[in-house]
């Protein structure tokens, strides 16, 4: 039965047939084209290799590893990752020496030569196909896992499935890929691939607008520069992110401030009691052998009702307060002196400013109420398994309804519009859109999730297509 990708499923879901069963119904059909073609490229990577040894030397794969990476001294390093991406622009895409007139890549020279003809036709067009396409940017669309992914071209828009056994065991619907698609008997897979997988939440809107502002849509081989530069800069900042301004909820730089004051011993309880009184001061417990208060703030639309802005330890004759920013150190040390004024003398403060390394590397905040742009509704820090039933379904709906009212906030992404303004015209739309499905892959690669929230009840709430 011919089905086209845009018409409606023919299993009844309402969806179009390329978000629903296309990828289920090329993975039944007969596997045997999509093997021969991996044979296919194998074999032109050896017949290549060997030729360019023979034309032009020994020092092949240095030079175009020197040309690649712009590294005049380097040698090429067999077990690179980047070596996927590497050898198939040496053979297919980079034409080595000056480049000047007549000067051939070593696929196409390749293809003029005698050795040729040793190969199967089937190689043969495979490695035509591979010196007329272009590398390029594609998004998966759908995933059928160990057999393939429908993929499409983020700079015109083309689609296709293609064949792709072990990347689509780890690929997540719209993740990003740096590849060269080529097509033999109507069979696509991947001639070239870039090493690493970018995730949609980060990097879908850049590279779109890279496509946009710097490259032809229509000239996409005479980019091939460009486009694996663009995409090498992405794994840079992939590999090596740029480590977040770290603030606490209150959005206050993270300085570890710890402040002194002493009291008579003969007063302590006196101390305490005012403590006890004051308000959004509460009572923490304590193994230590003293007593502890938090001094919390009231938070809405939060799935905390508190945040906690400092702690205080009252020794034998010393109070001792623990905040994450000298603003609020300050703000405590006035309220401690106002209520507490005929008791308290304040002796001194200590800084700390935060150690970024060892707070990255720990994986977490602390437990001060510090807080970076983590999505609403995250469930860090708290075991949803340990509560009772009731209050479990009571979190999760809460968290549900955070989820929902995303469609009535302000996103700069759209322009500082909200989505259901945005969700108005065809373009707003496509953007809304492509946002709710770089959150749904952010969250399918979330590691161990306790809570996952179904993206396309917001679809239905702003009239969008179900995925």
């Amino acid at each position: 039965m011919n089905v086209g990708r845009n018409e409606p499923c023919p299993c009844g879901s309402g969806k179009k047939y390329k978000k629903c069963c296309l990828a289920k119904d090329q993975s039944q059909r007969d596997q045997l084209t999509p093997r021969l073609l991996t044979r296919c490229s194998e074999e032109a990577t050896d017949a290549l290799l060997a030729h360019a040894h023979h034309t032009l030397g020994d020092g092949f794969l240095n030079d175009a590893w020197r040309e690649f990476w712009a590294e005049d001294d380097e040698l090429f390093i067999p077990d690179s990752p980047y070596n996927m991406l590497l050898i198939p622009w040496a053979l297919y895409l980079w034409v080595a020496g000056s480049g000047g007139t007549g000067a051939k890549t070593v696929a196409a020279d390749f293809l003029s030569s005698r050795s040729a003809g040793r190969l199967s036709e089937r190689t043969r067009r495979f490695i035509e196909a591979c010196c007329t396409e272009p590398v390029s940017f594609w998004q998966a669309e759908a995933v059928e896992p160990g057999v393939g992914m429908s993929m499409r071209e983020m700079a015109t828009g083309r689609e296709c499935f293609v064949y792709e056994r072990t990347g689509s065991a780890t690929l997540v619907p719209w993740d990003v890929m740096f590849s060269q698609v080529v097509a033999v008997d109507g069979v696509h897979c991947f001639s070239i691939s870039g090493p690493y997988i970018l995730p949609a939440a980060s990097f879908r809107l850049q590279v779109e607008r890279f496509l946009e502002e710097a490259i032809d849509a229509t000239r996409l081989r005479d980019h091939s520069r460009d486009l694996i530069d663009y995409y090498l800069d992405c794994v840079d900042e992939l590999l090596e992110p740029q480590r977040p301004e770290v603030r606490n909820t209150e959005g206050d730089r993270l300085v570890w401030t710890e402040s002194t004051y002493s009291f008579n011993p003969a007063e302590r309880g006196r101390v305490l009691g005012r403590l006890d009184q004051m308000r959004n001061f509460e009572a923490a417990p304590s193994d230590e052998g003293h007593e502890e208060f938090l001094w919390v703030s009231q938070r809405k639309d939060s799935l905390w009702s508190a945040a906690t802005r400092a702690r205080l330890k009252v020794l034998d004759e010393t109070l001792v307060t623990e905040a994450n920013s000298t603003k609020r150190d300050r703000l405590l040390r006035k309220r401690l002196l106002k209520a507490l004024d005929d008791l308290l003398v304040y002796e001194q403060t200590d800084r700390r400013p935060l150690d970024k390394d060892t707070l990255f590397a720990r994986g977490d905040m602390g437990d001060t109420g510090v807080g970076t742009d983590a999505p609403k509704g995250s469930t860090s820090g708290l075991d949803l398994d340990q509560l009772p039933p009731e209050a479990r379904d009571q979190l999760r709906d809460m968290m549900d309804g955070i989820q929902m009212r995303w469609a009535d906030e302000t996103v700069p992404a759209l322009g500082n519009q909200t989505p259901r303004e945005a969700a108005k015209t065809a373009s707003g739309r496509t953007q809304v859109a492509h946002l709710l499905n770089d959150f749904e892959t952010h969250q399918r690669r979330a590691p161990n999730p306790q809570h996952t929230f179904d993206y396309n009840k917001l679809r239905r709430e702003l009239g969008l297509e179900e995925e």
